[in-house]
């Protein structure tokens, strides 16, 4: 797997923040995030995390085919 946020996975790997064999999920997910949120400046934060996890739950329900 290539890395999706470099910087992001040596931040987490450095701080030992997460399991190393998980590192580059949670990059992938922050990536998912970012793109989600990228030019919905006029939206307020916990909108746009609202919409991250409905996003999330969406992708859950499709890998679990419902």
């Amino acid at each position: 797997m290539s890395h999706v946020l470099p910087e992001f996975e040596k931040y987490l790997v450095e701080r030992k923040l997460a399991p190393e064999n998980q590192i580059p999920f949670y990059a992938y997910r922050a990536s998912r995030f970012l793109r989600l949120c990228s030019g919905e400046d006029i939206k307020p934060n916990d909108l746009k995390i609202q919409m991250f996890l409905d996003d999330l739950k969406k992708t859950i329900r499709f890998r679990a085919g419902s």
